[in-house]
């Protein structure tokens, strides 16, 4: 039996292409599996952030921060987490101080300021997180007390609605 050269070259550059084709079927699958895997696992996780960060309300509790006790140094600034469960669906939602009271006679009308983000939208039994800054400046430096502030959480019940009070509930800041 004789074996012509032709045959065998082209025998040889078809299975080049077919090996060519198989590495890059190979490199998608498994950049598609990695980026499925990577999507997968950060929705996983997202139902334990709030164990993690001790932040789970609940509708007898619907309010709570991480920390939970909040001592921030005057003249600094420390990241607090508002966590809200929400029993109905919430559009425009913000969170802020209502009122804050000294517990020193010295404030001199001085309280703390809390920066939230407005958060666009909380489906029904879920719950919002509000990742703010609470500053102990006000002008000047804050005198070193105990703050008993009020913390309210508004929202609609529309997307185009007004925006109202829907909860509020009393946290004390430690001013050092």
């Amino acid at each position: 039996m004789k074996f012509s050269k032709k045959g065998s070259m082209q025998l040889s550059i078809e299975a080049i292409i077919i090996l060519v084709i198989a590495m890059v079927l190979l490199g998608l699958g498994i950049a598609f599996i990695s980026g499925f895997f990577k999507t997968g696992t950060t929705k996983l996780m997202e139902p334990f952030d709030d164990i993690q960060f001790g932040c789970s309300p609940t509708a007898t509790d619907p309010l709570k921060t991480t920390p939970s006790q909040i001592s921030v140094k005057a003249g600094d600034q420390q990241k607090v987490r508002f966590c809200y469960y929400t029993s109905q669906e919430l559009y425009k939602a913000k969170v802020e101080f209502k009122n804050c009271v000294c517990t020193e006679a010295a404030c001199m009308n001085k309280k703390p300021t809390l920066i939230a983000p407005e958060v666009p939208h909380i489906d029904r039994a879920d719950i919002g997180k509000f990742d703010s800054f609470l500053k102990a400046v006000d002008g000047a430096d804050l005198t070193p007390a105990n703050y008993i502030c009020t913390v309210a959480i508004k929202g609609s019940a529309t997307s185009t609605g007004s925006v109202n009070e829907v909860e509020t509930a009393q946290i004390t800041i430690a001013v050092t």
